[in-house]
C-alpha cells in the first residue's frame, strides 16, 4: 500500500502579501495598520481643524471659497 502523499504547495489566487515573513527570533506585530496619534484633521470645507470634511456640519463661508478657488469668480 502506498503512502498518502500531501498536495503539492501552490501560491493561491489574488493579491501578494504586502508584509515580509519575519524570521522566528523576531517579534511578531499584531495590527496591521499604522496609528494616526498626534495627527490633526483639518476639514476641507470650513479650514476647522478637530473634524473633516464629511463630518462638517458648517457652512461654507463665500470669502474662503472665493480665495480658495480663483476660477469660480
Amino acid at each position: 500500500m502506498l503512502p498518502i502523499l500531501p498536495h503539492p504547495l501552490r501560491m493561491p489566487p489574488g493579491r501578494p502579501t504586502k508584509m515580509r515573513r519575519k524570521e522566528l527570533d523576531e517579534p511578531q506585530t499584531t495590527t496591521k495598520f499604522i496609528k494616526k496619534k498626534g495627527v490633526e484633521m483639518k476639514c476641507s470645507k470650513c479650514k476647522k481643524f478637530c473634524h473633516n470634511k464629511r463630518s462638517c456640519r458648517g457652512e461654507v463661508d463665500q470669502n474662503l471659497l472665493v480665495s480658495y478657488l480663483p476660477w469660480l469668480h
